[in-house]
């Protein structure tokens, strides 16, 4: 008997199920964001290249018997073709718009969406004008947590974390030991993790801690027993939907599992059960307080209090 597949890959080429061994295609289409809420998968689909800004983002529910999908419903839609990643906090889909430099959020059964604009309003890609391609976020405690990759190869930047508190309003920042950054998470112990996607590494807020790959990385999962990450070839934007991945699987002392090979560049990855502390929601049960949270470095102790 075959052991069942355990998390969802979000990619250019498709939408798959995946475990240490094998994958199977779930759904067709062009992928970035996933979450899920409720027992529902939730997934951003651009549908056509993100460079090409065209509008035709959506948001897509899938209502799912395990890895099989039973239905399909478009529950958003006219979004930027570049959003990035999604995720419930509480009862409302945040949405990355990264080429617009924005978080939109969605109140309880999509009837009303709101913008907010922690960063200042740039042009896709004018580095030099305050653009910084914020690619990922997470709720934690009563902050969330905005990735700023600072364009990596473009600008030789590293990247940063903003620090938000829940009106998305920006209160704190601060640098990551890597450039051009994907995914963030928050683990047991308050240390942060990280993508560090030019070197092919994870990374806490201090230092490197595994070398994943020669390849970027990108997507991450962590469960009470694994840690999960993306990897592709790095190429550019316009070429990127077309080459392949990989998925790594390491227990939680950083010790290599298995690699499988994937047809598609992985672009987010989830846990199929939601139990997974990149899903905000999911986080809320890590008991998290001032003194733990070491990554907020500079964050007044007085602040950090009124906050958790």
């Amino acid at each position: 008997m075959r052991s069942p597949l355990s998390h969802f890959v979000a990619s250019r080429q498709g939408l798959y199920a995946v475990n240490t061994s094998r994958w199977e295609l779930v759904a067709e289409g062009l992928y970035f964001g996933l979450t899920l809420f409720n027992n529902i998968l939730y997934a951003f689909e651009s549908t056509d290249r993100p460079r090409d800004r065209n509008n035709v983002g959506r948001i897509l529910a899938f209502q799912l018997d395990g890895t099989k999908i039973l239905s399909t419903r478009c529950v958003a839609e006219g979004l930027d073709n570049g959003c990035h990643q999604i995720d419930f906090i509480g009862d409302k889909l945040h949405v990355v718009d990264t080429y617009q430099q924005r978080i939109i959020v969605y109140s309880p059964c999509f009837q009303e969406a709101k913008t907010y604009y922690p960063m200042p309003s740039a042009a896709y890609k004018s580095w030099d004008k305050g653009y910084v391609h914020c690619n990922s976020l997470l709720g934690v405690g009563k902050y969330i947590l905005l990735l700023l990759h600072n364009g990596g190869k473009d600008t030789g930047r590293p990247s940063r974390v903003l620090v938000c508190n829940q009106a998305l309003q920006p209160i704190h920042q601060f640098l990551l030991p890597g450039k051009g950054c994907h995914n963030l998470l928050v683990l047991e112990d308050g240390s942060l993790l990280v993508c560090n996607s030019l070197s092919g590494t994870l990374i806490s807020h201090e230092r490197k801690l595994v070398q994943v790959d020669n390849m970027m990385t990108r997507g991450l999962s962590v469960d009470q027993d694994q840690i999960v990450v993306g990897s592709s070839v790095y190429a550019t934007r316009r070429n990127r939907i077309d080459i392949p991945g990989r998925v790594h699987f390491f227990n939680r002392d950083f010790e290599r599992i298995s690699t499988l090979e994937l047809p598609a560049a992985p672009t987010d990855i989830r846990r199929i059960d939601g139990k997974d502390l990149s899903i905000s929601n999911y986080a809320k049960s890590v008991t998290l307080t001032p003194a733990s949270l070491a990554f907020l470095g500079a964050v007044a102790a007085a602040k950090l209090d009124t906050l958790c």
